[in-house]
């Protein structure tokens, strides 16, 4: 009797925790759909459009779509998201390079310029911050936190080079590199005639 009590009790053990883990691993899922869908609409008031992939064969992917910029500048984008306690360090970026690599592969008649963008909820290490500098993808790093832009940091690649050139980013981190800035972060576009347009408005100043 006493041993058939304590195999009751094991089962009933290994149920819950069983039970715990299924919970946790589907909090952190809704957690990181959340976000996701928190990214999109939030690149979306800077005239993103872009689209949920879900489950998708292209590893690496939670949203593609189009970056419709003034003058008819476009961008084919691809974006990850990873919303984690922790910062981002510079594995998850070298693994982003290898997700845009694969796709430029997989897709080469892309009709627009491919353009990466990765989203994190708690920023970025300086070592990851140092090699999407460096990299010779062309990635955007952002941060989104409670729904807002709040970090924006792009790549030297020489095919993001006019992108930059015409993109203005207010409180530049771009430059900086300062985690401890925590302000929203606007964007602006200047045409060839030296006009200066809010990407999140439509305005012209």
């Amino acid at each position: 009797m006493y041993k058939c009590h304590q195999v009751f009790q094991f089962i009933k053990t290994q149920s819950i925790s069983h039970r715990f883990y299924s919970d946790s691993i589907r909090s952190a899922y809704e957690k990181g759909l959340s976000f996701e869908k928190e990214t999109i609409e939030s690149l979306s008031t800077f005239q993103f459009a872009l689209d949920h992939t879900g489950q998708t064969l292209d590893k690496g992917v939670d949203f593609n779509g189009q970056w419709n910029l003034p003058n008819e500048t476009i961008y084919h984008v691809i974006g990850q998201c990873k919303s984690e306690k922790r910062k981002i360090g510079a594995r998850s970026i070298r693994e982003f390079e290898g997700t845009l690599s694969r796709y430029r592969s997989n897709y080469q008649s892309l009709e627009y310029p491919l353009l990466g963008i990765f989203s994190s909820s708690s920023g970025y290490t300086k070592h990851a911050l140092d090699t999407c500098v460096q990299s010779k993808y062309p990635i955007i790093l952002i941060v989104i936190e409670q729904g807002i832009l709040t970090r924006f940091y792009t790549s030297s690649s020489p095919s993001l080079q006019s992108l930059t050139n015409q993109l203005i980013v207010s409180n530049d981190t771009r430059g900086t590199m300062n985690e401890e800035q925590k302000n929203s972060v606007e964007l602006y576009f200047k045409d060839s005639s030296n006009q200066i347009q809010s990407l999140k408005k439509t305005e012209r100043l």
